[in-house]
């Protein structure tokens, strides 16, 4: 009974080794997926950024060669002496033009309207609207009210002033989000013929020109890159998650098989393959236990009975061989 005892006891220790194990394998994994999850999160912001400053950099990019164009377009009409066009729905003489030149006729009797650069610019952006983009020429002294600047535009002409080349923002105009861009516009040559009068030297801040830029469809696109990244990201998540978990599947799966070799060796080694009955080992073991513990002496019961021999002999064998 207390090498059965004995033996309960060790099959407990060897089963609580095997539990401490799986526990080892479980919140390993636990914290291989922790920080596999968090590699996924850096990495779906890290792309996120990346895609925003890219997708932000092409409409910077788009915009200054918009306004590069607009800023040509205002040098060439500057550099024309004179334009005349049909007086037409849209396009009446300019009130803020001080010239007595500012109407003509032709030989036939048609009335001609002028355009000094400003009025030819203005009516430019206002055919550019059509297509979402708003461009404005503005100034710190405007001739006509409607080239003011609003407060992020009058600071701009005023860093403009202290040696700013640039100035852009993002901002909500209308429940619509706009990237705004302004450059500055320096008194040439050509236009001291109209502006000479008001002070302006050549190489001075005339103003500056304006451009907003509606972002509605570069953000539908970065939403939708958004959600394609956030699901392929997910997907990765998804397959290196089941990867570590299939990974503790099988480390159980060998713990679970070394302890079943382990449990039949045990066995073995103190039980006889044939009979079943405890071996010489196990009562060699017991033995050596009961010296080691607390008791002074141990006795021995050895009990015989008669016949035992023959029958072995006589039928153990036989027995044995099946």
């Amino acid at each position: 009974m207390k090498i059965m005892r004995r033996r309960r006891a060790a099959d407990y220790m060897y089963s609580l080794r095997g539990m401490n194990q799986k526990k080892f394998v479980h919140f390993f994994s636990l914290g291989m997926i922790f920080f596999w999850t968090l590699a996924v999160i850096f990495a779906y912001y890290v792309a996120h950024v990346y895609l925003t400053n890219t997708r932000m950099n092409l409409v910077q990019s788009m915009a200054r060669i918009a306004m590069q164009r607009d800023i040509s377009y205002r040098h060439l009409f500057t550099s024309l002496n004179k334009i005349y066009v049909p007086q037409q729905s849209g396009v009446e003489p300019n009130p803020y033009l001080k010239s007595s030149t500012k109407v003509a006729h032709t030989t036939d009797g048609q009335e001609l309207v002028q355009l000094n650069p400003a009025y030819l610019t203005r009516l430019f952006f206002e055919q550019d609207k059509k297509y979402q983009s708003r461009g404005d020429i503005i100034s710190l002294n405007p001739v006509n009210p409607a080239n003011s600047p609003d407060e992020w535009q009058e600071k701009a002409l005023r860093q403009f002033r202290k040696g700013k080349t640039e100035a852009q923002i993002v901002q909500k105009i209308d429940d619509k989000r706009y990237l705004r861009l302004m450059q500055p516009l320096r008194v040439k040559e050509e236009c001291l013929k109209c502006h000479a009068k008001h002070g302006y030297q050549k190489g001075d801040i005339r103003g500056g020109m304006n451009l907003d830029m509606p972002l509605t469809k570069y953000e539908k696109a970065a939403h939708r890159d958004r959600r394609m990244l956030f699901w392929s990201m997910g997907l990765i998540w998804l397959a290196g998650t089941c990867g570590l978990a299939a990974f503790e599947y099988q480390l159980n799966q060998r713990i679970r098989e070394q302890d079943r070799y382990e449990e039949k060796l045990r066995y073995l080694s103190f039980h006889d393959s044939l009979t079943g009955l405890y071996s010489r080992l196990a009562f060699d073991y017991e033995m050596e236990r009961l010296q080691k513990g607390r008791y002074n002496s141990v006795g021995i019961l050895v009990c015989d009975v008669d016949g035992l021999k023959w029958v072995n002999d006589e039928l153990g064998h036989e027995q044995g061989d099946k």
